[in-house]
C-alpha cells in the first residue's frame, strides 16, 4: 500500500522528464531537470530558471529572475523594465509606455491608438482601426474590424472578431480567436484556435492548441497538443507530451512519452509510460519500507494462527 504525502515531486521522482508539481510550493531545484510547472504559487523563481517553459500564472510581475524563461507571460500590469529581457512580454491592462519600448511585442489592449511613442515596438491598437499613423509598427493589430488591405504591410496583423480571411494570408502569425482557423490561415506558423476544435486545416501549425475539446486525431501532427478537459485518448498517441489532468492516464496513453496523472495513482495500466507522474500519492522510498513492514506483519499473524490452531 502506498502512502500519500501530497508534497513537491521529490528527488526520487527526478528521473521523470516532465515531473509536474500541481498542488504545492514552487517547483524546487530538485525538479530543475524537468519541464516543471508552478501553477498555484509564487513567481517562477530562479530555481526554475533551467526549466524551458516555466509558467507564472497566479502571481506577481514576471521578475528579472524569470528572465531566462523564453516565454514568460505577465498579464495583469504594465510590462515593466524588469521584464524587458522577455521576448514576448504582454501588457494587457495599461498603455504600452516608453519603458516597454525595448520589448519587441508590447501589447496595448485597453487604451487609445498606438501613439508615436510606441512606434519602436510591435504596438497593438485594439479599439480603433490600425490607421496610417501606425503603419511603421511591424505588427499592428486591428481587433474590432477586419484587417483590411491597408494593413497588408503589417507582418503579423491580427483579426480577432472575424475570420482571418485570405487577404491576411501574407501575415506570418495571423490569429483567429472567435472562429475556426480556416484553411486560408494554413500558411500561418502559429495559428491559434481557442473556441473550437483545432481542425485538420490547422495541421501545418507547429503548436496548435485545443483548449475546449479533446485534441482529436486531426491534431496529431502538432508536437505539443494539450488536452485539458478530457482523457488524453488514443488519437493523441502521436503527441510527445500529451497531458491528462482530470482522469487516470489510461492504457490508451501508453504511447505518450511523458503522460501525467495528476488526480489519481499512476496505475499498472500506465506502466508503459516512460515518465508517468503521480502527484497526489507520492511513490517515495519510504513506501518500500512500509511495504516490507506489512509483509512482516502478515508473516507474524500467520505464525500466531498456526500456534493457536495447535
Amino acid at each position: 500500500m502506498f502512502y500519500a504525502t501530497s508534497d513537491d515531486a521529490t528527488a526520487s521522482n527526478a528521473a521523470a522528464p516532465s515531473v509536474t508539481d500541481t498542488a504545492d510550493d514552487d517547483a524546487t531545484a530538485s525538479n530543475a531537470a524537468a519541464s516543471v510547472t508552478d501553477t498555484a504559487d509564487d513567481d517562477a523563481t530562479a530555481s526554475n530558471a533551467a526549466a524551458p517553459s516555466v509558467t507564472d500564472t497566479a502571481d506577481d510581475d514576471a521578475t528579472a529572475s524569470n528572465a531566462a524563461a523564453p516565454s514568460v507571460t505577465y498579464t495583469a500590469d504594465d510590462a515593466t523594465a524588469s521584464n524587458a529581457a522577455a521576448p514576448s512580454v504582454t501588457d494587457t491592462a495599461d498603455d504600452a509606455t516608453a519603458s516597454n519600448a525595448a520589448a519587441p511585442s508590447v501589447t496595448d489592449t485597453a487604451d487609445d491608438d498606438a501613439t508615436a511613442s510606441n512606434a519602436a515596438a510591435s504596438v497593438t491598437d485594439t479599439a480603433d482601426d490600425a490607421t496610417a499613423s501606425n503603419a511603421a509598427a511591424p505588427s499592428v493589430t486591428d481587433t474590432s474590424d477586419d484587417a483590411t488591405a491597408s494593413n497588408g504591410a503589417a507582418a503579423s496583423v491580427t483579426d480577432t472578431a472575424d475570420d482571418a480571411t485570405a487577404s491576411n494570408g501574407a501575415a506570418a502569425s495571423v490569429t483567429d480567436t472567435a472562429d475556426d482557423a480556416t484553411a486560408s490561415n494554413g500558411a500561418a506558423a502559429s495559428v491559434t484556435d481557442t473556441a473550437d476544435d483545432a481542425t485538420a486545416s490547422n495541421g501545418a501549425a507547429a503548436s496548435v492548441t485545443d483548449t475546449a475539446d479533446d485534441a482529436t486525431a486531426s491534431n496529431a501532427a502538432a508536437a505539443s497538443v494539450t488536452d485539458t478537459a478530457d482523457d488524453a485518448t488514443a488519437s493523441n498517441g502521436a503527441a510527445a507530451s500529451v497531458t491528462d489532468t482530470a482522469d487516470d492516464a489510461t492504457a490508451s496513453n501508453g504511447a505518450a512519452a511523458s503522460v501525467t496523472d495528476t488526480a489519481d495513482d499512476a496505475t499498472a495500466s500506465n506502466g508503459a509510460a516512460a515518465s508517468v507522474t503521480d502527484t497526489a500519492d507520492d511513490a517515495t522510498a519510504s513506501n518500500v519500507f512500509f511495504l516490507l513492514l506489512q509483509i512482516l506483519m502478515v508473516l507474524i499473524l500467520m505464525m500466531l494462527l498456526r500456534v493457536i490452531m495447535k
